[in-house]
């Protein structure tokens, strides 16, 4: 759509939305094809929009816990102790995938 059908349209929009018709009522009234209506309705309404950034911050570093387990059930687990627990688990969930 260029922007003189665009904004036609947008007026179309707000003038139904004010109107208090259904889309079929607002159609007939203004001898507009409710399936041409409802189509460029929804192209306007999910019209692309462009891609906005936030700029996050990030809080202090977390530190890594002393000791990651996993739990099979009330008898059966694996518990790694130490510095590098989660990289050493990946590893070893990694190995048992081969």
């Amino acid at each position: 759509m260029d922007k003189k059908e665009n904004d036609m349209w947008a007026r179309h929009l707000e003038e139904w939305e004010q109107s208090g018709l259904t889309q079929a009522e607002y159609c007939n009234q203004e001898k507009i094809k409710y399936r041409t209506f409802k189509n460029r309705i929804w192209r306007l309404k999910n019209k692309k929009k462009p891609a906005t950034f936030h700029e996050v911050k990030i809080a202090e570093e977390k530190k890594e816990p002393l000791y990651c387990e996993i739990r099979f059930s009330k008898h059966e687990s694996i518990k790694i102790e130490g510095k590098n627990t989660l990289s050493r688990l990946t590893e070893i969930l990694t190995g048992l995938n081969h």
